[in-house]
């Protein structure tokens, strides 16, 4: 992923719907903060659905299919 500056377009919809959020402390009230909350979401979300493949694929629980995914990485 490149790490340069760029400009993004948000649905202005969504954008009253964090307003509202951040007003309610629901959300981090700034949108730097709330792009660093969604994208920690998203490579958490990605990490679990790696760990549930690795365990389909070992047969295994989760914890053990993360730390296999892990040794393998390595």
């Amino acid at each position: 992923m490149a790490r340069e500056l760029k400009s993004v377009r948000v649905d202005g919809d969504l954008l009253a719907e964090l307003e509202g959020l951040a007003r309610g402390r629901q959300v981090p009230v700034t949108f730097a903060d709330q792009v660093d909350a969604g994208l920690r979401l998203l490579v958490r979300q990605a990490k679990q659905q790696q760990a549930r493949r690795s365990a389909e694929l070992v047969g295994a629980d989760s914890d053990r299919a993360h730390e296999a995914y892990r040794r393998l990485k390595r």
